[in-house]
């Protein structure tokens, strides 16, 4: 009898500590109101993020521009719906900290992109349940041409994390020796910030 009660005890507080984990790393959003932009930080954790991301938007028509602090990425999802808004709108982007996966193809998405002087965006190819196929390409290549961007970058972004073992890999070094005339219009915040900054 003891036995039950206490491995119902162990179930409830598992359960109850599972919650509390799974929403400590999903990302938060804001509107900062003296630089007119949002703020987003943390992981990507629901395919409806981007739901979000657009409420924001759509309760702040004065935004121009979307800050990413400290994130790991996460859903493709989110990944597609938010840059392709940031696109849509004409928003600049700007990584601060670190900034990774998904982070890293949002960022992609700004009219003008902008990265703290010690900002790390790592990349690699999207994966679909943790797997790299040709499914990986396909999504990268669809959602790159959504937002604009050249195709050539879906191969400087293959080679760039190694196919086979997809490690990340400094995206702004990849950009800039890909493009050393920076089309891709990447400021580093030491040569100049945001317009509302």
């Amino acid at each position: 009898m003891f036995a039950k009660r206490f491995r119902t005890l162990g179930i409830v507080l598992a359960i109850l500590l599972s919650l509390f984990t799974v929403n400590s790393y999903a990302a938060s959003y804001y509107y900062d109101a003296s630089h007119h932009e949002i703020v987003i930080s943390g992981e990507f954790t629901e395919a409806t993020e981007y739901n979000k991301f657009n409420k924001l938007l759509d309760d702040h028509p004065d935004v121009k521009g979307v800050r990413l602090v400290d994130s790991p990425g996460g859903d493709a999802t989110d990944m597609i719906g938010i840059g392709l808004r940031i696109h849509q709108d004409h928003l600049w982007t700007w990584a601060s900290g670190y900034c990774h996966s998904a982070c890293g193809y949002i960022w992609l998405a700004g009219d003008v992109r902008y990265a703290d002087k010690n900002a790390f965006l790592a990349e690699h190819l999207p994966n679909v349940n943790n797997i790299i196929s040709i499914d990986s390409f396909n999504i990268l290549a669809y959602y790159l041409g959504l937002i604009q961007m050249p195709y050539g970058l879906v191969g400087a972004i293959e080679s760039s994390s190694n196919y086979f073992d997809n490690k990340p890999f400094d995206f702004l070094q990849m950009i800039d020796a890909a493009d050393p005339q920076h089309k891709f219009y990447v400021r580093l915040a030491a040569d100049g910030a945001p317009p509302s900054y």
